[in-house]
C-alpha cells in the first residue's frame, strides 16, 4: 500500500515538472512569436515605403521630361515666330532704302553736277602737296635720327667727307647742315670760351654758335676737297660714362694712317660729337681754346665772332 501511495506521489511530481515546463516553453514560443510579428510588420512596412518612394522619383523623372520637352517645343515656335519676323522687317527696309534712293535719284539737281569740277580741283592740289613731300624728306636726307648710336653718328659724318672728296658735293652748305646734325657746337664753344659764356647773353651765344658751326664744316670742306679717295676705318668704342662714348677710327689717305679719335656726349635725348682727338690725343677744344682766347676780351666774345666772321668769308674763297 505504501509502494503505491509512493509511486502515485512521484508520477503527480512528475507529471507537476512537465506541466511547469510545458508552461514555460509555451509562454516562451509566444514570447517569440510576438517578436517575429513586430520584425515581419516592419518588414512590410520598408518594403512599401521603399516602393513608394521609388514611384514617387519616377513620376518626378517622367514630369521633368515631359516640361523640358514642352520648353523647347516653345522655344523652337518662338524662333521660328522671330525668324519670320525678322525676315519680313528686312523686307520692308529694303523697300524702304529702295523708294529712298529713288526719290534722291529723281530730286538731283543740276546744280550738284555743276560742282564737280571743284571736287576735281581740291584733288589736284591735294596730288600737288604730296608731291611736293617728298622734296622736303630729300632736303632733310643729312638729318640723324636723336636715338642713333655713336657709331652711326661717326659714320654718316665720315660718309660726308667722303662725298666732298669725291666731288659729289661740291658746296659746304651740304657739310654744315651735317655738323649740326653730328657736332654738339654749343657744347664745345662752352668749353672753349670757358667762364665767359656764363657773362655772355643769349643773342650772341646763339650767334657764336652758327657761326662755329660753319666753321668747322668749311675747314672740312677745305680739307677733303684736296685729299683722293679717303677710307675710314672703325676701330673700337669705349664706354667712358654713361653719357660719354670713345670712338676710335683711322683715316688711310695715300697709304698712310692717321687715327681719328671722337668723344661723343648724349644730351638732349641724342648722341653728338663733342671734341675731335686727332693723333689719337691732340684735342680739338684744346687747341682753339688757345687760338680764341685772344679775341675774348674783358668778359665779351663780339671780337670772336668778328674773328670767325672773317675766317669764314677766307674759307669760301
Amino acid at each position: 500500500m505504501l509502494k503505491l501511495i509512493s509511486n502515485l506521489i512521484s508520477y503527480l511530481k512528475n507529471k507537476w515538472k512537465i506541466q511547469a515546463l510545458s508552461e514555460i516553453l509555451f509562454s516562451y514560443l509566444k514570447k517569440i512569436k510576438k517578436i517575429y510579428v513586430v520584425l515581419g510588420s516592419m518588414l512590410i512596412f520598408f518594403i512599401f515605403f521603399f516602393f513608394g518612394i521609388k514611384e514617387s522619383s519616377d513620376l518626378d523623372k517622367d514630369e521633368k521630361v515631359k516640361i523640358s520637352v514642352n520648353l523647347d517645343e516653345k522655344k523652337k515656335l518662338k524662333s521660328d515666330d522671330l525668324s519670320e519676323n525678322t525676315d519680313v522687317e528686312i523686307e520692308k527696309l529694303k523697300n524702304k532704302k529702295a523708294t529712298k534712293d529713288n526719290l534722291s535719284k529723281s530730286k538731283k539737281s543740276p546744280e550738284k553736277k555743276e560742282k564737280k569740277p571743284a571736287v576735281k580741283n581740291q584733288r589736284e592740289t591735294q596730288q600737288k602737296k604730296k608731291a611736293l613731300e617728298p622734296k622736303k624728306k630729300h632736303e632733310n636726307k643729312n638729318e640723324i635720327n636723336r636715338f642713333y648710336t655713336p657709331e652711326e653718328v661717326v659714320n654718316n659724318l665720315h660718309a660726308g667727307l667722303k662725298k666732298v672728296s669725291e666731288k659729289i658735293s661740291d658746296s659746304p652748305t651740304d657739310l654744315i647742315n651735317l655738323v649740326k646734325n653730328t657736332y654738339n657746337t654749343e657744347k664745345m664753344i662752352t668749353k672753349i670760351i670757358g667762364d665767359t659764356w656764363k657773362k655772355t647773353n643769349k643773342k650772341d651765344r646763339q650767334e657764336i654758335v652758327i657761326i662755329f658751326q660753319e666753321y668747322i664744316a668749311k675747314n672740312y670742306f677745305k680739307r677733303f676737297k684736296k685729299i683722293t679717295n679717303p677710307t675710314f676705318k672703325y676701330k673700337e668704342s669705349k664706354k667712358i660714362s654713361e653719357k660719354l662714348m670713345l670712338i676710335k677710327t683711322i683715316l688711310v689717305v695715300d697709304k698712310e694712317d692717321v687715327s681719328m679719335n671722337y668723344l661723343l656726349i648724349f644730351d638732349k635725348k641724342q648722341w653728338r660729337i663733342f671734341d675731335v682727338l686727332l693723333a689719337g690725343s691732340i684735342s680739338e677744344i684744346a687747341t682753339k681754346k688757345s687760338e680764341f682766347s685772344s679775341f675774348i676780351r674783358d668778359g665779351k666774345i663780339s671780337p670772336l665772332i668778328d674773328a670767325l666772321k672773317k675766317q669764314n668769308s677766307v674759307l669760301n674763297d
